[in-house]
């Protein structure tokens, strides 16, 4: 289901060369997949945190 190699490296080239660079690049049907299912039970602020959480990082900056 992940997408091969090359076409991550693709797409993170032209995130990094975009003039005017998405909020979020997808890869792979599992992606696109999972990401249309989340925008339609989730606010869109839900889904920019639900990667941080599944890697384990902070949701919000220590005060």
């Amino acid at each position: 289901m992940a997408a091969p190699p090359e076409r991550v490296a693709a797409v993170v080239e032209r995130a990094l060369t975009d003039q005017r660079p998405w909020a979020r690049y997808l890869t792979g049907a599992a992606a696109a997949l999972m990401t249309a299912v989340l925008r339609r039970a989730l606010p869109t602020r839900a889904i920019d945190t639900v990667p941080g959480v599944m890697m384990g990082l902070p949701t919000r900056a220590a005060d």
